[in-house]
């Protein structure tokens, strides 16, 4: 290789080096990324839940429950209101 080859080699490869570090940051923050997602989902379609989770299941289930009775409390009221007899007869 002469001094011209030499020359012109090193400012390219002292252009590349940051050229590859940020490439080589960037493809980690992907991979990073990727892996965290792929455990997300794992979790998800194995069922595997967090405490958290389970508390709002029992959350959702005590309202079921009280919009149940609700439910039944109007539907007793409106069945009052229709059977008892009109005192203008």
């Amino acid at each position: 290789m002469s001094e011209g080859q030499i020359a012109l080699f090193i400012p390219i490869l002292a252009l590349l080096i940051p050229v590859f570090a940020i490439v080589g940051g960037i493809a980690t923050k992907v991979m990073r990324d990727l892996a965290e997602h792929q455990r997300k989902m794992a979790e998800l379609l194995h069922g595997r839940s967090s405490a958290g989770d389970q508390m709002v299941l029992e959350e959702i289930r005590a309202l079921r429950g009280e919009v149940a009775d609700l439910r039944d409390r109007v539907n007793q009221v409106a069945l009052n209101s229709d059977v008892r007899p009109s005192l203008n007869n």
